[in-house]
């Protein structure tokens, strides 16, 4: 066995399968479990923050198949929503990874960062919706996308459970399986590995590997094998690697850095399991060879190595490094004696000032020209990786490498930054005691590198550190600041950095010279001296360019001198096309100028234009005008609507509504008194529950302020108007003389116990409570002033007992306070109120004694019942909360629009507890918007004079479908009075239509029809004599002018036709409209005389005379029955 000790050498190692030896050999590499690859500050530092915080934050990316094997009727439930089984993933990671660079709106940070919380919360919640609502929601054909945004939670959620649910039952079936396939898949793999590891002539693994392969390479059995960086190798995971077959074990590593790390701290205390076999072997004399030349630090840091590696040499290439640009000494040891701070929580240290020094030097370096991938920062606490953190900025030190010395054993950069943190009055140096991390971090550098800490305190506290600092004052590399000099005045004292605010005397990293370069543009370079870009090839400029760019001289261009000049921009006044004049920009032509002066225009309402010149003339004018509302008003309306009659009168309505209150609203509000507003009135009436109506004069909904009632269990966390959760928990109410056996919602089956309390109160005087009841806080002899006072009147009497109410406090004598409870609310026997038995002092409401708890449950079950009253009955609510549904599914057969914004009105009651009312209320709309589409249909194409009775069509409509929890008595009454208007108002069109078409003449068309006409046109509500006037005579002008037009009545043609048992076909009307028919074939064989009029019908040779017309309207007949072939096309409706 031969045992090999690495020095410091620097040169990086990575083994693979490979050729080239002719014995198998094992290359076995440590990767410690806690080793950070090479990454930047902020990175380094949110890894450790992330190791610590209960919650991670990194986001997971999941790629579902495109097949999810969804069950068949999860994906069908899916289907009924319109919503594909995809959607259920949500990624919220690309909140994250959004391109801000797109076009729109741009989400900021904090924006997005609120958003990404209120997603996980959302995305943690457990609540969400039912099977009972998920199935009624799919029953009502709901819309998903017009939930409201819990509602989309609480359904997203439910698809998730479901979706869940179906892959968990199928992963329990297939778990055995898939243990069973995953041990077969491992032999195979492992056969696979062994049988390329057997062809191979050098095999590569990691410790972790070697221990997974041991059963393989004991097989193998390679008689070579090589380990590096043994020092910090487990002895145990070394033997894991040794066959019988092993003849040469090659150890490489070095004992005097990091030791293995065993998981259990008091084993390595104890047990001395830090200790690897390379170290164990080395101490006990075993023979070894150590590497000598190392190729990574400069001489002046080698030559402090020499004192842990006495026999180090250098390599000719570390001879040739360069100097550190800008500092005086390539290595040094900065000192300071500024205390150290405790993270307790973190049980870390850190130095402010160690930090900001090691910052500012860090910042320097990088304005000398050193790329940020140059730098190392490295520290031994991780409470200092965090202190450095808040003061390194990502966006300026992206790149720079930070991390703690452990993480870094085995890399190297060529510029480190070392900072030690430990500094108090206590003598207590912590990590830096252990010399194998002292020998790590200090041989990471190959071109600078520069301590900052207390080396006072490392001297006295280490041996190694004495000699360490002994080293640096001997070399004078030792100090407590920092010399820095210009390159471009090398010459100079320069600055002697001893505080971190000390290298802001270098702001571009040279000195605070002005730069005086000369540019290209004849202006001298405005920056003080600096390094970066010394040529000037990238500087900027940015002096006023001053430029001409125009014909004026006077006109200089205004923009920096690196900045391309572009058009003239300074205001001037110039003319514009419309005569006014402006100051523009000097490059702008008059005629691309917005005029932004006041218009001289005016109207044709003769008033002036309201808008700028440069924009279009004002098309609607808002001017105030006096003028002459629809409903005959006279008050202010906007010029523009003086035409119109949308415009709405604001004149006082002042009706006196059901209730008996004046009507507040406006006569355009109310439709010109049509459709009142609800009465504005306050309620101020005793609702059951004892508070008072918050809501305007109407019908009183159930109250939703807290419920008050309570026992002494516990306090019902209903609202007050919904039904109380009776308490079952066992009755309080007991004594040494009786006890209730009920529970807390049934009246007591005991007495009240009138005997004194035998208890002593705090004073040592005898309470003055009775049996079983709270103790009163009041001694009668402490206290006698307040318990003797005259209320009931008993109060003084020596033997007087005392009760105290709970629910406010006042102590009452036992005898009048029975007699009050017992004829609380009886009055003078006649019927009052439901009320709650109050105090009869302050008038709060009892409700926790237990003495008068029989008469308090009395009252509440009272009070329940009259909630119910209220709410309504439950079965009739559950089956109209089913009906409604289906009669607005109805309602969209015939208005779709008004079945969408019915329904909205329904899914915002779905869940909450509704009433009957309201459900009544909905039914009642429901029912109106269905009056008023059959109004609607059935409208002629040609039909005239309609169009005002669509309007106020269209009006009503827009007031019924208001979402509203009730319909007050005004608003029944006068939605039925108008649903009875423009039923007649339609008759009436229908009437008139037929009169015009038909051209009769009539006596009452010009008085009684204007009259009506009126009556349903001015927009005033119709009282009881003229809906009748209204209803004789519609009835009389459908009777004259029936749908046939035949002079006859519907049910007389029916009549007519029922008598003649003739085919159809076979009736005509003669020059004046009077009908008669031709018998036998039906065709005209002679001419005779109207009974009517005695104008000449009939005709000759089949053929009808020219002012006679056939009259199928009697019979439903197409063609006049003069021949067979009309027959056929008559019966057979062709």
């Amino acid at each position: 066995m031969t045992v090999k000790t690495q020095g410091v050498t620097g040169e990086d190692r990575g083994f693979s399968y490979g050729q080239g030896f002719l014995e198998p050999v094992v290359l076995i590499d440590e990767l410690p479990g806690e080793q950070v690859e090479q990454v930047d500050v902020v990175d380094a530092v949110d890894r450790m923050v992330e190791m610590r915080q209960i919650d991670d934050e990194d986001d997971i990316d999941v790629d579902f198949p495109d097949n999810y094997g969804l069950p068949v009727d999860l994906e069908r439930t899916f289907s009924r929503v319109q919503i594909k089984a995809k959607a259920v993933a949500l990624n919220v990671s690309e909140f994250e990874n959004a391109d801000d660079q797109g076009e729109g709106w741009q989400i900021d940070r904090k924006q997005k960062k609120k958003m990404k919380v209120k997603l996980r919360k959302e995305l943690r919640s457990t609540n969400r919706m039912t099977e009972q609502e998920f199935l009624n929601l799919q029953r009502m054909g709901h819309d998903i996308w017009g939930l409201t945004e819990k509602e989309k939670w609480r359904l997203y959620r439910y698809w998730t459970h479901k979706f869940c649910c179906s892959y968990r039952d199928q992963i329990r079936g297939k778990e055995a399986e898939y243990e069973q396939s995953a041990t077969r898949l491992r032999e195979i793999q492992m056969q696979e590995d062994q049988q390329i590891m057997r062809l191979a002539t050098v095999i590569g693994m990691t410790t972790t590997g070697a221990a997974r392969y041991q059963s393989v390479l004991q097989e193998i059995g390679p008689k070579v094998v090589v380990v590096e960086e043994a020092a910090e190798v487990l002895e145990a995971h070394i033997l894991t690697t040794l066959s019988q077959d092993c003849e040469h074990l090659i150890l490489i590593g070095d004992h005097k850095q990091l030791k293995p790390n065993p998981t259990v701290y008091r084993l390595a205390k104890d047990y001395n399991l830090d200790v690897s076999m390379f170290e164990r072997m080395v101490k006990n004399g075993m023979e070894c060879d150590c590497l000598k030349y190392q190729h990574r630090m400069r001489p002046e840091i080698s030559k402090m190595m020499r004192i842990i590696y006495p026999e180090l040499e250098d390599h000719e290439i570390v001879r040739r490094y360069p100097d550190i640009k800008g500092i005086s000494h390539n290595f040094f040891f900065i000192h300071h004696d500024y205390l150290e701070s405790n993270d307790v929580e973190q049980k870390s240290h850190s130095n402010l000032y160690e930090a900001e020094y090691i910052v500012a030097l860090c910042r320097y370096l990088k304005l000398q020209g050193y790329k940020a991938e140059q730098i190392t920062i490295l520290t031994l606490y991780s409470g200092q990786l965090f202190q450095l953190k808040k003061l390194m900025p990502k966006n300026e030190f992206c790149g720079t490498k930070i991390t703690v010395v452990d993480n870094f054993q085995g890399e190297e950069n060529d510029i480190i930054l070392l900072s030690l943190v430990r500094s108090n009055d206590e003598g207590r140096i912590g990590f830096l005691k252990i010399e194998n991390r002292v020998c790590v971090s200090l041989s990471r550098a190959k071109h600078g590198f520069y301590v900052i800490g207390n080396f006072n305190l490392m001297s006295d506290n280490s041996d190694l550190w004495k000699k360490v600092v002994k080293h640096a004052k001997q070399e004078n590399l030792y100090g407590e600041g920092l010399h820095l000099y210009c390159q471009n005045h090398p010459n100079d004292d320069g600055i002697y950095a001893t505080m971190p605010e000390d290298f802001k005397k270098a702001p571009e990293g040279g000195c605070m010279k002005p730069c005086e370069y000369r540019l290209p543009c004849g202006h001298t370079c405005s920056l003080v001296c600096h390094v970066i870009d010394a040529d000037h090839r990238k500087a900027k400029c940015r002096k006023p360019c001053q430029k001409r760019i125009c014909d004026n001289k006077n006109h200089r261009c205004v923009k920096m001198c690196y900045q391309q000049c572009g058009e003239c921009l300074i205001p001037v006044a110039k003319m514009l096309p419309c005569g006014h004049t402006q100051r523009v920009p000097c490059s702008t032509q008059p005629h691309e100028v917005k005029c932004m002066g006041k218009c001289t225009k005016y109207l044709p309402c003769g008033h002036a234009c309201q808008n700028i010149c440069g924009e279009r003339h004002t098309e609607i004018c808002k001017q105030t005008v006096r003028g002459i509302f629809k409903c005959g008003h006279v008050g202010n309306i906007l010029c523009f609507k003086v035409d119109l009659d949308s415009a709405i009168c604001t004149y006082p309505c002042s009706e006196y509504l059901s209730c008996d209150h004046q009507c507040r609203g406006t006569c355009g509000e109310c439709f010109n008194g049509k459709l009142h507003v609800g009465c504005k009135e306050r309620c101020n009436r005793t609702l059951v529950c004892g508070h008072i109506c918050p809501d305007n004069c109407s019908k009183c909904p159930s109250c939703k302020r807290p419920c008050e009632n309570r026992c002494v269990h516990s306090r019902c966390m209903q609202s007050c108007g919904e039904l109380c959760v009776r308490c079952v928990e066992k009755c309080n109410w007991t004594c040494r003389h009786y006890k209730c056996t009920k529970r807390c919602f049934e009246p007591c089956n005991r007495p009240r116990c009138n005997k004194p309390c035998l208890k002593l109160l705090k004073c040592n005087h005898k309470c003055i409570g009775l049996c079983g009841e709270p103790c009163p806080k009041k001694c009668r002899i402490c206290n006698r002033g307040e318990v003797t006072e005259i209320f009931f009147g008993t109060e003084d009497e020596d033997d007087a007992r005392f009760v105290e109410l709970e629910d406010c406090g006042h102590v009452f004598e036992v005898t009048g306070l029975d007699h009050y409870i017992d004829n609380f609310g009886k009055g003078d026997g006649k019927d009052i109120s439901v009320k709650l038995i109050e105090c009869p002092r302050c008038k709060t409401p009892i409700r926790r004694n237990l003495r008068y708890g029989n008469d308090v449950k009395k009252t509440v079950l009272d009070i329940e019942n009259a909630k119910r009253k209220i709410i309504g009955d439950r079965q009739r609510i559950k089956k109209m909360r089913y009906e409604i549904p289906d009669q607005i599914r109805t309602l969209s057969s015939k208005n779709l629009s008004d079945a969408k914004t019915i329904r909205k009105v329904f899914d915002m009651l779905f869940e909450t507890n509704v009433d009957e009312n309201t459900l009544v209320a909905i039914t009642n709309q429901i029912e109106f918007l269905k009056a008023i589409n059959k109004i609607e249909e059935n409208w002629e194409k040609k039909m005239r004079n309609k169009d005002k009775c669509l309007e106020d069509l269209k009006l009503f409509r827009k007031w019924i479908i208001v979402p509203r929890k009730y319909f007050t008595e005004q608003e029944l009454a006068d939605a039925e009075d108008e649903i009875v208007r423009l039923q007649s108002f339609r008759r009436y069109i229908v009437c008139i239509d037929r009169l015009e078409s038909r051209g009769v003449q009539t006596v009452t068309k010009s008085e009684n029809l204007k009259k009506v006409e009126n009556m349903l046109t001015k927009g005033k509500k119709l009282n009881y004599d003229e809906k009748e006037y209204l209803k004789n005579v519609l009835t009389a002008l459908e009777k004259k002018l029936p749908a046939s037009g035949l002079g006859v009545s519907e049910e007389e043609k029916i009549e007519i036709v029922r008598a003649m048992p003739e085919s159809k076909g076979r009736w005509f009307k003669c020059p004046n409209g009077h009908i008669y028919m031709i018998g036998d074939c039906g065709g005209a064989m002679m001419e005779s005389r109207c009974p009517e009029c005695n104008a000449t019908i009939g005709g000759s040779s089949h053929r009808l005379r020219d002012d006679n017309q056939f009259a199928g309207e009697m019979d439903g007949a197409r063609y006049p029955a003069w021949s067979e072939q009309a027959n056929l096309l008559n019966y057979q409706g062709i």
